[in-house]
């Protein structure tokens, strides 16, 4: 599928980026952490290029990327990529919605990791 759409759309496309992210469900479940989180920058940049900063596809991209990043036990970025996302998302969804609480679920368990049961427990409630 990736090659057909490339063919058809070129590689900066929205159905590209869709390939991809599955692509990245596969590799992450073979283990192949270190590929994913390539696979999953791709997404990222290409979803910025064809959709813009803020959009929702934006935000499902860097969720993923930082749960990659966190199975990677890279926290502090993958943090960073959530938080990012989160901002994103109230920004552009001022009402409470479910794409806010995945965030905010993600990042209870990367602080939960991280030993920061306090911080985990505040974003749990929240989500």
């Amino acid at each position: 599928a990736h090659a057909i759409f490339c063919r058809l759309h070129g590689e900066d496309h929205e159905n590209v980026a869709a390939v991809l992210g599955n692509m990245c469900t596969v590799l992450e479940q073979q283990g192949k952490i270190a590929e994913t989180i390539a696979m999953n920058h791709k997404v990222l940049d290409i979803c910025r290029r064809t959709m813009g900063t803020d959009s929702n596809e934006v935000v499902t991209a860097l969720l993923n990327l930082g749960k990659s990043y966190h199975e990677q036990r890279m926290v502090e970025e993958g943090l960073a990529h959530m938080q990012e996302g989160l901002e994103i998302v109230r920004r552009i969804h001022p009402e409470r919605n479910a794409m806010e609480g995945s965030i905010l679920t993600a990042i209870g368990g990367a602080f939960n990791n991280q030993g920061k049961l306090e911080d985990a427990l505040a974003m749990h409630k929240k989500a």
